[in-house]
């Protein structure tokens, strides 16, 4: 029985609906003892290569981000072809100019001391220091915080 079905014709819709299949087939999902505890390395590991495998077998390039509500993962593609980039933010902030706009933001105006979190582009949106993720890259992400790092 197929429980996924892809709402429109992209190859993007199939390979999610293909990934969320073979998850489900796996049996992967989040680990809860009494709490949540999140995936244990090993469906780390299957979420990665099921990501490999649409990338090399069924794909050109691919960057992808998905999230299961809790965790966000992103991957880049294997082949390097298409760039995809992370920052971490956290207070201090500080005042943030914009790549693409004369427009300026001083964060410490707009968050509070306790929030802190990653953003993910395909490019850098500002003059900050972004970290370029590695062609075939897994990151998971969770709470503002790596949690998995995978890649070849």
């Amino acid at each position: 029985m197929r429980y996924y079905y892809p709402a429109g014709d992209t190859d993007s819709e199939r390979s999610f609906c293909w990934l969320l299949a073979q998850l489900r087939g796996m049996q992967i999902k989040p680990i809860f003892k009494g709490k949540y505890v999140g995936y244990n390395d090993a469906d780390a590991r299957h979420i990665y290569q099921q990501l490999l495998y649409i990338n090399v077998e069924c794909s050109g390039s691919f960057n992808v981000l998905f999230s299961d509500g809790i965790h966000l993962f992103a991957y880049r593609d294997v082949h390097g072809q298409r760039p995809l980039h992370y920052l971490y933010r956290e207070y201090p902030f500080a005042i943030t100019q914009f790549r693409d706009t004369d427009i300026e933001v001083n964060l410490d105006i707009e968050k509070g001391r306790e929030e802190a979190g990653y953003i993910i582009a395909s490019e850098p949106l500002s003059s900050e220091e972004w970290c370029e993720f590695s062609p075939g890259q897994l990151i998971v992400f969770k709470d503002g915080e790596i949690v998995n790092d995978l890649c070849l």
